[in-house]
């Protein structure tokens, strides 16, 4: 995502801010997950980030192919794939 942005804007603060976008979510739920993670079971927790993770991949795909993308939904994408991810 990061040289989609930079092609599209040509600016490295546009890149820095996927970054942050990136950055916030997993500071913040990463606190939860982890506690979540200790009380139930890791392979459903695993499977359900998975595939929410899946999904949201499916639909930034989708949407960047029919048509243009702007810039915020890019940022949009990247905070909920990083919320997966933690």
């Amino acid at each position: 995502m990061a040289w989609h942005i930079f092609v599209i804007t040509g600016s490295s603060l546009s890149v820095g801010l996927l970054g942050l976008a990136e950055l916030l979510p997993q500071l913040f739920i990463s606190l939860f997950a982890g506690a979540a993670a200790d009380s139930m079971d890791r392979k459903r927790i695993m499977r359900w980030a998975q595939w929410a993770s899946f999904l949201n991949g499916l639909a930034l795909s989708a949407w960047a192919l029919l048509g243009d993308l702007p810039l915020l939904a890019i940022y949009v994408f990247a905070s909920i794939g990083a919320s997966f991810d933690a």
